[in-house]
């Protein structure tokens, strides 16, 4: 068995191999693995090791920079590195070991060479085709992930020069932090990138080889405490879904908030798409009530599906009625959009410098969080439709999804068909929506005979009032936030 390396031994080697001329191995019994060839030359650090049935050595240093303690430090480091990545550490990390340790005069930089590709020109030019082909929202998230702070070392490096290793050893980083769902991502948009790069229009710039990141992914997530009860997505109930489109229509907010609360309840669709409707999205229909073509740019599935159809939504009589009546306050105000912005804003981002006229996505989350004895979040809202119309309402999983915009169906295969049965109210749309719009009204009106607070506008806009009130003062740290209500019943 290996004896614990000290100084005196390391320093009786060194002078034995100068006195004979013999080369000296030494294994630390203290970190295994750790090994120091001694020379007459002097003496080199390595670390031996075997990953995935096979052995190795890498050696990462000489005596001068790697002091014995310094050394045993650093393996014991590339262990944890190895244990959790399945990969040995690159040169990369082991560079910002160095960095770490104080010992930046030993680090390894990579001298580039004028005209070749760095990680900062390919991920720009990356955001920029993404600007180009993809929803706003999709060019945010990817410029945050691939804005990440750990990706700061690579920003002048040659994107050629880049390791599938070397982006493993950041987004082992990240993970470690406790931000395991980022890691994740971090690792997808990163995947997603290098395809960029790899690909024949841009192949010759970047000399980045096809498939060097395909296998690039985050370390597995954590097991779950089990001591911790599983948190279960709220599903509200519709006592909770008539009290919201209660107060909605009750006058105690904007005619343009509750508009935007009562199209949350009654079409299930997402935030995005009713905050940023154009006024031509909608049109009457005759002894129906209306229809709302919302168009692929503004639905999240649409781009992934590589669907660039309108996706319908029937709107009943009663709540369009309410959608007539903005579309004219609309109109008349000079608006494009059917939920006009309080007031106009600058979008703020670097490739976004546009004037937007229309409500912000994050208002309708907002309106909804500050309702008094409401739990629900715009997704629950979705999240009730499909739970209560498929339990209650009889509703098949396909019918399900042609509403919510997982899956068209039949109106992606025979649009034609498709677009006679909406104009004629026989679509299986109409069916799923007056059932799903009837259920919400008879909650409503019980919700209306039943719970006394709702009978007082005056009271109700006080209420929301205060819980805006005391949102906006935990947001500037006077207080934690106050905890959502529980539905009243």
């Amino acid at each position: 068995m290996a004896k614990n390396l000290t100084q005196s031994l390391i320093d009786k080697a060194l002078r034995d191999a100068r006195r004979d001329g013999k080369r000296i191995e030494l294994s630390d019994g203290a970190v295994r693995g750790l090994v120091l060839r001694v020379g007459a030359g002097g003496a080199n650090w390595s670390w031996r090791y075997t990953l995935d049935g096979k052995f190795d050595r890498i050696g990462f240093g000489d005596l001068d920079e790697w002091p014995l303690e310094d050394a045993r430090d650093v393996v014991r480091a590339a262990k944890r590195f190895a244990k959790a990545n399945r990969a040995a550490p690159t040169q990369a990390w082991w560079d910002e070991q160095r960095r770490a340790m104080g010992k930046v005069a030993a680090a390894h930089p990579q001298a580039e060479q004028p005209g070749r590709m760095t990680f900062a020109e390919g991920r720009e030019a990356y955001l920029a085709e993404v600007a180009r082909t993809r929803r706003p929202d999709t060019l945010r998230a990817t410029r945050s992930l691939l804005n990440h702070p750990l990706l700061a070392s690579l920003e002048q490096r040659a994107v050629a020069d880049i390791g599938r290793r070397d982006l493993a050893v950041i987004v082992a980083e990240a993970h470690s932090a406790g931000t395991e769902g980022r890691a994740e991502h971090l690792a997808g948009a990163l995947r997603t990138l290098w395809s960029f790069l790899q690909s024949d229009a841009n192949a010759e710039r970047s000399q980045v080889e096809a498939g060097v990141m395909s296998r690039l992914k985050a370390p597995e997530r954590s097991r779950p405490n089990e001591d911790r009860p599983t948190r279960q997505p709220h599903v509200p109930a519709m006592t909770e879904l008539g009290r919201i489109l209660a107060i909605a229509r009750s006058g105690a907010m904007r005619e343009e908030h509750g508009l935007a609360l009562e199209l949350l309840v009654m079409t299930a669709q997402r935030r995005r798409p009713i905050a940023t409707a154009r006024l031509t999205e909608f049109s009457a229909l005759p002894g129906h009530g209306g229809l709302w073509r919302i168009p692929a740019s503004h639905r999240k599935t649409a781009e992934r599906r590589k669907d660039y159809t309108d996706h319908v939504i029937p709107i009943p009589a009663k709540t369009w009625r309410r959608v007539a009546e903005q579309i004219e306050r609309s109109s008349a105000a000079g608006s494009i959009y059917l939920l006009p912005a309080a007031r106009v804003r600058r979008r703020q981002s670097r490739d976004e410098s546009e004037v937007v006229g229309h409500m912000a996505a994050d208002t309708l989350t907002h309106k909804l969080m500050h309702l008094p004895g409401v739990k629900a979040t715009p997704h629950a809202l979705r999240r009730g439709f499909a739970t209560h119309g498929e339990r209650m309402l009889g509703n098949s999983r396909e019918a399900t999804r042609i509403i919510l915009d997982h899956n068209e169906g039949e109106e992606t295969h025979d649009v034609t068909r498709a677009s006679y049965a909406l104009h004629d109210g026989t679509h299986l749309k109409w069916s799923v929506v007056k059932k799903w719009c009837s259920a919400i009204e008879r909650a409503c009106a019980e919700a209306l005979s039943s719970q006394q607070d709702l009978k007082d506008p005056t009271a109700l806009a006080n209420a929301i009032a205060e819980a805006e009130q005391a949102y906006r003062q935990a947001e500037k740290g006077s207080r934690a936030k106050p905890a959502r209500g529980q539905p009243t019943t």
